[in-house]
């Protein structure tokens, strides 16, 4: 018996700062959210706590309130309490969740959408606002669980409805094992073929990263019986500690020792036989720490090495150790008769839009960089066949290497066909194609609209308001909006868009061929509509 067409597809966004109350989530009954769960509230109505969930009971009457206040429902729901602490994205012009959710599945209210109801997870800022991303596994996970729970309890049951599921999720560390066995990569890959069987089939649709010109992968070969090192270059008037993973090779059993150098001389050591040490100031904080581990469930050797901010944080926050800026050594020795192969990525530590600045991104150097730049001065975009250790290419987000997800990264839109062009920042996949299994981004959606005018536009957080944003959170959420209506247009659950096109040569900026695949993935997504706006 087949199945019956579904006539309706649900839009999940797990994100920071969703302004709920805005029209673009609106339609002639009042709102499309059907279920939000704030995460950043302690206690609540829900059982997803901490939190508090608000439903479609709850949200509509408010924005159908005669001459309703969108500052004064978030003051009263929360969201805009500045009696109390913290960062506070309802109350700036533009928010991460407003913007990324208008993408993905906001409408003009006048066109009274009926068939994408929407569930939003609000994520609280510790996920989000700390760029490591150190609790975004945790939110985010149970976010995806949420989402799926909800969407199952809009299921008509009573008529055997098959009723699709679309979610976004457009945030992501930089480090990680990169070979899909990250926690969060295990519970997405294991939430699908949960969903199809429940009948609420699952699309997870996820930003490639803004990584590839960041300096934040290296990758190494050492031969038997020798030593590399890494130059990892830590700012001044950082104000969060700098982070690096190394991950060996899969059965790579030959590390001899890992030594941390500081600028000014200090170091530490970490052995198979003694897989941990640190350093501390004279008042008992640390400043460096290094930790050998092997890594569930993939049982690769990798290293954690940690150190302290560079100045001190007028705030208090993050204790009161301070550690040297400048250019730290990490010296690797092999001691086997084989080949020792590993990749490195820093964690990211810059700081997100609208928060107060912290972080300063360290970064890997490497003196045979020579293809840093070009002979012109312009950064080069891409590795093409350069000698550096430090890589543009599997640069991909730590969460983006699964086998169950879409992965989409970014381009420029232009006002010509031949403007096409990967966006500089978004992220790459490793040196093969990914027609012969290699993990780069599925497609490309616009994340600038031209070279002048950078960012994708959409909804500020106020109705009526637009503001551009760019980068490959603004690009993922335009593919989660094409997935949810194919699904309508067709009834099956969609594969690749079928007009994709690839890049136009560009004299001035070519793509070397050994990195196309690796950046662009099967294409680029054209002739894109641009939504219907309205001042309402």
């Amino acid at each position: 018996m087949a199945e019956r067409r579904p006539d309706r597809v649900v839009i999940g966004v797990i994100d920071n700062g969703i302004a709920f109350a805005h029209a673009r989530f609106r339609n002639a009954g009042g709102t499309r959210i059907e279920f939000l769960w704030r995460q950043d509230f302690m206690g609540g109505n829900s059982p997803w706590t901490p939190g508090v969930e608000l439903t479609e009971a709850v949200i509509s009457p408010l924005v159908n309130a005669p001459g309703a206040d969108e500052d004064a429902i978030y003051r009263n729901i929360g969201g805009l309490d500045y009696s109390q602490g913290g960062f506070k994205p309802l109350g700036l012009r533009r928010s991460h969740g407003t913007h990324v959710l208008d993408l993905a599945a906001g409408a003009d209210p006048r066109d009274n959408v009926t068939d994408r109801p929407i569930i939003a997870v609000d994520m609280p800022d510790e996920a989000v606002g700390d760029p490591a991303g150190s609790t975004l596994t945790v939110h985010a996970a149970l976010g995806l669980i949420y989402i799926l729970d909800r969407a199952s309890s809009l299921r008509r049951k009573d008529v055997d409805e098959t009723l699709p599921l679309v979610v976004n999720l457009s945030y992501g560390p930089s480090e990680g094992p990169h070979d899909g066995t990250s926690l969060l990569e295990l519970v997405m890959d294991a939430l699908v073929p949960l969903a199809k069987a429940q009948k609420t089939p699952l699309k997870i649709v996820l930003a490639a990263g803004n990584f590839r010109q960041s300096r934040l992968h290296a990758k190494l070969s050492i031969d038997k019986a020798a030593t590399k090192s890494l130059r990892w270059r830590l700012q001044p008037g950082c104000l969060t500690p700098s982070l690096m993973e190394i991950w060996l090779s899969k059965g790579a059993n030959s590390l001899e020792s890992v030594k941390l150098r500081a600028p000014n001389g200090e170091s530490l050591t970490v052995t198979p036989a003694d897989p941990f040490d640190e350093s501390k100031d004279v008042n008992g904080n640390v400043l460096m720490q290094a930790r050998l581990l092997t890594a569930w469930p993939n049982g690769r050797l990798h290293l954690v090495l940690s150190v302290a901010r560079t100045a001190i944080d007028p705030a208090g926050t993050w204790g009161r150790a301070v550690a040297p800026s400048g250019l730290w050594m990490v010296d690797i020795a092999n001691g086997g008769n084989a080949k020792l192969e590993l990749d490195a990525w820093i964690k990211r530590s810059d700081t997100p839009s609208g928060h107060r600045a912290k972080g300063r991104q360290s970064y890997f150097e490497d003196t045979a960089d020579d293809d840093r730049r070009k002979k012109n001065g312009r950064p080069n975009e891409f590795d093409g066949k350069g000698r550096s250790v430090v890589r543009r290419h599997e640069t991909l987000s730590g969460i983006t290497t699964g086998k169950s997800t879409l992965v989409i990264g970014g381009y420029r839109r232009g006002d010509k066909e031949s403007d096409l062009h990967p966006a500089p920042y978004t992220s790459a996949g490793p040196h093969h194609s990914p027609t012969r299994g290699g993990r780069a981004p599925d497609w490309l959606e616009v994340s600038d609209d031209s070279i002048a005018c950078r960012g994708a536009l959409a909804a500020g957080t106020r109705s009526g308001s637009w503001v551009p944003m760019n980068g490959t959170s603004a690009a993922a959420p335009q593919a989660a909006r094409w997935i949810a209506a194919e699904w309508l247009r067709t009834g099956t659950s969609p594969g690749r868009p079928a007009n994709l096109v690839q890049p136009k040569p560009k004299p001035d900026n070519p793509i070397p061929p050994e990195d196309l695949d690796d950046v662009v993935g099967y294409g680029l997504r054209p002739n894109q509509d641009r939504q219907r706006r309205t001042s309402s």
